[in-house]
């Protein structure tokens, strides 16, 4: 599976995949993950484009032949000046065959995004097409996906695996898979196939056999035709849901970006359509979760239900509810109700009900993450925690990164900004990160002002943390001052 990268601006470049298919296939040497290993558009293309372009090939090493293939990809793109690494994969004997295809696809993307983060490249550019885009149309309707999941694949979109994400590009979406055979065979290039795909063990590979039995009978044009309408249509009612999604969140919620953590009154967070408040409760859980795809439908279905419930229950006269006890684990957050009388949690609807929801970082075990000196750690998806130091032999051989526990509660006494922090809920901490040395022995909670002036004396070392969407927009600033 390859792909291509660049590091230059796409505008021109996606405006012209979308409204000009022969010019596209006239500018773009193209290399496709799926079910070819390497097709190009043109040996003519203009070399200029390929000075900006990186190409990776990803060996999944889950066939003998699989490095022959890759091998091939790399004496074509030499031909064509184009810049090319392979990154091969190593698996765990234990691999679970029925889900190797989703597992693969994760630990693709991850490396991906890896390579890109190194070579400082904000594009990249796969290739996904139409057929690729009908047969997961098709999976998504099978596995009773919603709106969201039927609209499919976008040409465009961020990957929020390392820091800063980048843009995956999909510029073939709109070309069928014949065209673009026909494509490589005029230019000679030979078509690789990967086996794999004619395995009936998994799901989509059942689906792309079924349509192209459908094709042979001569039903595949209408078919194709039905679905694209089909996911251009449910993108339409997609966008305006995710309209109605996001004023929903700004008016009855309430986002803590420094801490990441949401809170919202019972009553307002349920005063709205099921759809809209499904979609709340899966973008807050997705954001406070640090996690790159939205909960499954049925997890975010399952709490709405429970959340309903909750309204029945005499919330005042149950000390659970006082206590904060009742928890729903979901993308990796805890979401529970407690009785907020004192307003100590919700303090901006008066004439609300007691009852106040709170998403926060779910408890994670301890894996301590070593800090290098100027280099921006992407931690829990959510924070970037960057450490510099004058003196880096001494002071960061031994600093390391983890989530906060329990047993780090003890430390904080009373913290410089516990006035501006009293609104988070005491399982809001468990989100954040700490710095602790190789015996795991707290040094500093950035989020609290803490230091051990004891066993952390160091003037030389200055460690900064910057939650996710705060870092960005100083990115994007940074960025767009440098170009004016």
């Amino acid at each position: 599976r390859s792909a291509l990268c660049t590091r230059s601006s796409v505008n021109n470049f996606k405006f012209r995949a979308e409204q000009s298919p022969t010019v596209l296939k006239n500018e773009v040497a193209k290399i496709y993950r799926g079910c070819t290993m390497v097709r190009f558009a043109s040996i003519d293309t203009d070399k200029q484009y390929f000075k900006k372009l990186f190409a990776v090939t990803i060996d999944h090493s889950l066939r003998p032949e699989s490095y022959q293939e890759a091998q091939h990809v790399n004496e074509i793109l030499a031909n064509l000046n184009v810049p090319h690494k392979i990154i091969s994969c190593s698996w765990n004997t234990e691999v679970n065959l029925h889900k190797i295809q989703e597992l693969a696809r994760l630990k693709r993307y991850k490396l991906l995004s890896k390579e890109c983060h190194n070579q400082n490249i904000k594009y990249l550019l796969t290739g996904h097409h139409l057929n690729d885009q009908i047969e997961t149309f098709i999976f998504r309707l099978s596995c009773k996906s919603g709106i969201d999941g039927l609209s499919c694949m976008k040409v465009s979109q961020n990957i929020r695996l390392d820091y800063p994400p980048i843009t995956l590009i999909r510029p073939m979406l709109s070309f069928q898979k014949v065209e673009l055979q026909k494509l490589c065979h005029q230019h000679g290039i030979h078509w690789i196939e990967d086996p794999s795909n004619k395995s009936l063990m998994y799901k989509r590979n059942q689906i792309r056999q079924g349509l192209a039995t459908l094709q042979g009978n001569g039903h595949n044009i209408s078919i194709t035709s039905l679905a694209e309408k089909s996911i251009q249509s449910f993108n339409k009612t997609s966008s305006i849901l995710r309209r109605n999604v996001i004023n929903h969140i700004q008016d009855n919620c309430e986002i803590n970006s420094e801490w990441i953590f949401a809170s919202a009154c019972l009553d307002k967070l349920l005063n709205a359509e099921d759809y809209v408040i499904r979609r709340t409760l899966s973008k807050l859980c997705q954001y406070v979760g640090g996690q790159t795809y939205p909960p499954l439908s049925k997890s975010v279905i399952r709490l709405h239900e429970e959340l309903k419930r909750i309204t029945t229950v005499n919330v005042a006269n149950n000390n659970n509810y006082n206590k904060g006890l009742h928890t729903n684990n979901i993308a990796g957050c805890m979401v529970f109700c407690i009785n907020d009388s004192k307003r100590k949690y919700i303090s901006n609807y008066k004439n609300a009900s007691t009852i106040a929801v709170i998403i926060c970082r779910q408890p994670q075990k301890i894996s301590m993450i070593p800090l290098f000196n100027d280099v921006n750690l992407w931690w829990d998806n959510r924070f970037i925690i960057n450490c510099t130091s004058t003196n880096v032999h001494d002071d960061l051989k031994n600093l390391y990164a983890r989530h906060m526990q329990f047993s780090d509660f003890s430390v904080i006494k009373q913290p410089k900004n516990f006035s501006l922090q009293s609104k988070a809920h005491f399982k809001c901490r468990f989100g954040l990160p700490v710095i602790v040395n190789a015996n795991n022995q707290v040094l500093l909670i950035p989020h609290f002002n803490y230091k051990d002036t004891l066993n952390f004396q160091s003037q030389n070392t200055k460690i900064n943390v910057q939650p996710y969407l705060k870092a960005l927009r100083k990115t994007l600033m940074l960025k767009t001052a440098s170009a004016l």
